[in-house]
């Protein structure tokens, strides 16, 4: 099976984002990456499924820690 390694990217002005990359023997390819600005508020950790899908917490000053995504 694939490895797959899903990193929070937080990044200035709220565009915020999570992105998939498959890890491979001695590699690293970017994948993807997933943008919600409703969802990604001020994201703080996430939990891969299998599959592919993922939850993400968001700090808890904003509302809806923790949201279901892809």
């Amino acid at each position: 099976g694939r490895t797959l390694l899903y990193v929070i990217n937080r990044l200035p002005k709220q565009d915020h984002r999570v992105e998939c990359f498959e890890v491979g023997a001695g590699t690293l390819e970017f994948l993807r990456d997933y943008r919600d600005a409703t969802s990604l508020l001020e994201p703080n950790d996430l939990a891969a499924l299998p599959g592919g899908a993922f939850f993400v917490t968001n700090s808890h000053r904003k509302a809806g820690v923790l949201r279901g995504l892809f």
